[in-house]
């Protein structure tokens, strides 16, 4: 669907549908999570989120990518309609070049960093997950403890 051109607002109506539904996705996987009793399964349940959660980073910067290409065209053409730069001058189609080079290293380095700043959130979720998975762990064998001391007590 990406491969076609979009307009920059149907790109970020789709990126905040894919935020939405990532989020409710964390909310459910967090009741199921909380759920599980099995260590086997915990481990299972977190591997599959964690599949998930790389596909969604994926998704979300390729989504980004074309925003910056679509911004990119967009500013593009608007120079070019304004007549800022006339198509008879050899140093005018210098000058569009330039600004076009330098508009897509400016487009190339927004998306970077914008990458990288989803990166560092999904880096940081993934370290929330890892202590949550964490703490169900020890919650569970504290559990087990328990039932194993009052079935000794019985």
């Amino acid at each position: 669907m990406l491969e076609q051109s979009h307009e920059i607002s149907f790109l970020e109506r789709l990126r905040n549908d894919l935020g939405s539904l990532r989020e409710t996705l964390d909310e459910a996987h967090q009741i199921y999570y909380s759920k599980l009793v099995d260590p086997q399964e915990m481990n299972e349940a977190y591997q599959w989120f964690d599949v998930r959660d790389r596909e969604h980073f994926q998704c979300r910067t390729k989504i980004n990518e074309a925003i910056k290409a679509q911004e990119f065209v967009t500013f593009s053409d608007r120079v070019s309609r304004k007549g800022l730069l006339s198509k008879s001058s050899h140093s005018s189609r210098n000058s569009l070049s330039s600004v076009r080079s330098k508009i897509a290293r400016a487009a190339v380095k927004a998306a970077s960093l914008q990458i990288e700043m989803d990166f560092i959130h999904q880096e940081a979720e993934y370290k929330r997950q890892s202590m949550l998975k964490e703490i169900a762990k020890a919650k569970a064998e504290q559990d087990v403890e328990e039932i194993r001391g009052s079935i000794r007590a019985k």
